[in-house]
Parts: structure tokens; sequence; C-alpha cells
């Protein structure tokens, strides 16, 4: 049996949550947002899962990863956000984002 058809169903449907979940909470990951969205697109076309399934799911990870980078990012505060922005030698970019996002 390969991966490909160890990876049906629940399991791979979790993983492209959870990956969602992780980039739009702020965590790095190895493959931009998109690719995961057009990666779950073609599983759901694959018949990996019904979309009536894969759709709630990938939603609700997504606005709760959201909800969970906001969250982190408002607890820690601007002024210590800059600070490691300054010990990191980003100041400038950092102003400039802020500056646009004001």
């Amino acid at each position: 049996m390969s991966i490909l058809h160890a990876l049906q169903g629940a399991p791979t449907l979790l993983i492209v949550c959870v990956l969602l979940f992780a980039e739009e909470s702020g965590v790095p990951i190895p493959a931009p947002g998109e690719a995961v969205l057009i990666g779950a697109g073609l599983f759901v076309a694959g018949g990996g899962a019904p979309l009536w399934v894969a759709l709630p799911a990938v939603f609700g990870a997504v606005c709760a990863g959201a909800l969970a980078g906001y969250g982190w990012s408002r607890a820690i505060g601007f002024g210590r956000l800059r600070g490691l922005a300054v010990r990191l030698r980003f100041e400038g970019p950092f102003d400039r984002v802020s500056g646009r996002l004001r």
C-alpha cells in the first residue's frame, strides 16, 4: 500500500486543517497557504473527502487561525513587537508596515 492510499479521508483533511491553522496564526510553514488550499481542492476533487465535510473544516481552521494570530499579537503588544524588531535589526521594515496599517 502506498502512502497516497494511506492518506485518504480524515488524516489528510486533518493535515490540511493544521497547516492552514498554523499559516493563519503566523507560524511559518514550508508551503504558502494558497498552495495548501489548492491541494485541498484537488484532494476533494479526487474524491478524498466530500465537499460538505471539507469546506466547513477548512473554513473553521482558517478562521480559528486568524483569531489565534490576532490574539497572540494583541497579547504581545506593539511595544514588545517593535522591541523584538529592533533587536533583530528589522525596525525599518517594521515601521513601514505598521505605518501602512495605521
